[in-house]
Formats: structure tokens, C-alpha cells, sequence
């Protein structure tokens, strides 16, 4: 909201410096008979500071006033009013108006004073760091004075240009760490930075799931969620890719294939990841895909680049978790009100007859188990 309102008072400032350049004009208006505004400069950022506003025309003398207590005039001279603006810490736009008035016969002009709100604004509130520590650059807009708190890890906190410079110290705990910033402005508000810091092999290990599994009841016919807990170990397959496989959470050991996304710091399953091969009793072959699924929609979405993640987080004491999984772009469905949007929440493994995840008929078995709310915290 705050980016919003940053912009609205841009272009209010480029509304208002249009409007009071007429007065360099030729065509400058004249608000008074015989006296004009000629020049002036009354719009301000919420640090203040001196401007002025000139008049001519037949003036012997002229008087300056303030509507607001914010903007102070001073007459320079005949011809000039010098205005000084108070600083600002509000994030909303204020205006006062000056009124200049000729001494000589009364006639007066107006002019409005603009002052903006003041910015505070930061583009991320939520860095990971590698275990080995790094050299970063938050950026901060903000014409606010502001105090700076940080964990003893979290270095070297210095405002720049850009923001505020931070070294992140090495991390030799052992474990996985997370730390905040708290940066508190002049209006007594604060922001908290948060700083995970581990490493990929960090995520590797034996963890406990909590998530909802779905159930077709005979009585009422329908599919039902139930909450259930199991352990699971999440091993890593592939460091420079990024890929874990997740055991225990489906039957026969099938392996959920997981990736890492070391620039955004989340965990996505990914839709048609192949996790195994089955033979039934009569010795066929069955072949199994991973799945998302909508318990909203009770669909399977086609989709074959659908994914579904969750951020990968560190808590004050070092136990990393992530979940619940879902997904941000969601997919168009049919239901008895008309055409809706559905949103995934369920991870699930699919039977096919063939080694493809083709969706044609007498290659779909159908779903054996659909985990949803999926919740991993490691032990």
C-alpha cells in the first residue's frame, strides 16, 4: 500500500509542478486585479525546507498569511514571500494556502503549498544466506530517519545510497540459523528483516509430517480429508540441481521427487515426476507419476508445468520446516455454478497402464494416496 501511495504522490507532484509553471508563462494567470504570480516554488518533500513566491503589478507593498502552522511566509519585499516548510513525517499529501494581499487597495491572490508524505518503503523484508556468509545490499527508500537492530551475526550494519549494507558472518553453529533486523523510523514504526542462513545438505534428513489425507467414505460416497502424521526421510539426490527425494510418505517406498530453488528458498513438487514402477498379483506392470490435486475442485489438473511449493523456513532455534504446499497461478474448472478458478493444495501419486502420463482413455488408473496441507518439519 505504501508503494501505492509513494507513486500517487509523484504524480500529484508532476500535476501540481504543470499547474504552478503557467506562472513563468506569458499567459500567466492573474488572480488579482493588477498583481500576478510570476514565479514560484512551493512544493516540498516531507524534509521541508525554504521556497519562494513572486508577485508584480502595480504593488507598493504586499502582505503574506498562512492558513497552517506547518508553512511560515516572510516578505522579502515588495514583490517576494519567502516560504519555509516544517518537516514532515505523515504519509498522506498536505497542502496549505498563502494569500498575498496589496497593501495599496486590498486585492489579493492565492497560492497553494504542497508538501509530500513521507517514503518508507523496502522492496524485501526476507533474505537467505549460505552457511559461508555474504556481503548484501537492502534496499531501503526512505526520507525518515530510522535506528538499526540487528543479531550479533548480522554485521557491519551501515545506510548507503541504495539502503543499508550488512555483512553476514560466517555461520559456524553447526545448524541452520535464522536472525532479524529491525529497522524503527522517526514515527515510532518498526520493519523486521528476517536472515535464514543454512546450506542445501541442511536440508537433508529424517522429518515428521502433519497434513490431511484424503479418504472415500462408502457410507456418505463422497471423499473426505483426515488428519494423519508420519515420518519421512528426505534425501538429497542431486546438490547442483537441487533435487531431494522424499521417503515414506507413499506406499512401497515410491520416492517424491522434490527441488530446491536456492533464489527464492522454496521446496516445489513438480506434476508428472515419475516415481516408480509396480507388478499386481496377475503380473502387470504399473507405472507411477506424481500428481497435484484440488480438494477445492476434487480435480486432478491437466496441466503438465503446473507446480506447487512452499518457502523453506528456519525457526529461532534452528529446526527447518516448509509447507503448505500450494500453488499461485491456479487453473480454470467446471463446477454447477459455471466456469471457476481452483487452486492446488494436495500432493497425490497416479496409476498408468504405460511409462507415459498420457491422459487417454485405458492409460489412466487412477490416484492411489493424496496427501493435502502437507506440513515437513525435520526432527
Amino acid at each position: 500500500m505504501k508503494q501505492i501511495k509513494y507513486y500517487m504522490v509523484w504524480m500529484a507532484m508532476i500535476a501540481v509542478t504543470i499547474f504552478t509553471s503557467c506562472s513563468d508563462d506569458d499567459a500567466a494567470y492573474t488572480f488579482g486585479r493588477g498583481m500576478k504570480i510570476v514565479s514560484s516554488n512551493v512544493i516540498f518533500d516531507a524534509a521541508g525546507g525554504k521556497g519562494s513566491i513572486v508577485v508584480e503589478g502595480n504593488v507598493s507593498a504586499v502582505k503574506a498569511a498562512s492558513n497552517a502552522e506547518w508553512c511560515k511566509v516572510l516578505v522579502k519585499d515588495a514583490n517576494t514571500v519567502e516560504v519555509t516548510i516544517d518537516k514532515y513525517t505523515g504519509y498522506e499529501n498536505r497542502d496549505a494556502v498563502v494569500t498575498l494581499t496589496d497593501e495599496s487597495n486590498g486585492n489579493a491572490i492565492h497560492a497553494a503549498v504542497i508538501q509530500n508524505g513521507g517514503i518508507w518503503m523496502l522492496t524485501s523484508t526476507s533474505y537467505t544466506v549460505s552457511n559461508k556468509g555474504a556481503d548484501i545490499v537492502i534496499p531501503v527508500k526512505a526520507d525518515l530517519a530510522y535506528d538499526i537492530e540487528a543479531a550479533n551475526w548480522i554485521k557491519d550494519c551501515k545506510k548507503v545510497a541504495e539502503g543499508i549494507s550488512v555483512k553476514i558472518a560466517e555461520n559456524k553453529s553447526g545448524k541452520p540459523r535464522m536472525g532479524t533486523m529491525t529497522l524503527k523510523n522517526e514515527r515510532d514504526e518498526s520493519t523486521v528483516i528476517t536472515f535464514t542462513q543454512f546450506d542445501i545438505t541442511d536440508i537433508e534428513g529424517e522429518y515428521r509430517v502433519k497434513c490431511d489425507s484424503l479418504f472415500y467414505d462408502d457410507w456418505y460416497e463422497e471423499d473426505i480429508l483426515r488428519s494423519i502424521e508420519r515420518d519421512v526421510t528426505v534425501k538429497l539426490v542431486d546438490e547442483e540441481n537441487g533435487i531431494f527425494h522424499v521417503m515414506g510418505m507413499f506406499a512401497n517406498e515410491l520416492p517424491l521427487v522434490m527441488n530446491f530453488n536456492k533464489e527464492t528458498s522454496t521446496m516445489s513438487f513438480e506434476q508428472n515426476q515419475r516415481m516408480g514402477a509396480l507388478v499386481t498379483k496377475e503380473g502387470r506392470n504399473v507405472y507411477v507419476y506424481s500428481k497435484a490435486y484440488s480438494y477445492e475442485a476434487k480435480q486432478f489438473p491437466s496441466s503438465s508445468t503446473l507446480n506447487i511449493s512452499a518457502p523453506v523456513e528456519v525457526s529461532a532455534d534452528g529446526v527447518i520446516s516448509y509447507g503448505k504446499f500450494t500453488d499461485i497461478t491456479g487453473f480454470v474448472y467446471r463446477s454447477i455454478y459455471g466456469s471457476e478458478t481452483g487452486y492446488c493444495n494436495g500432493i497425490a501419486s497416479y496409476f498408468y497402464t504405460s511409462d507415459s502420463p498420457e491422459r487417454v482413455q485405458g492409460n489412466m488408473l487412477g490416484y492411489g494416496e493424496v496427501y493435502c496441507n502437507v506440513l515437513m518439519t525435520k526432527n
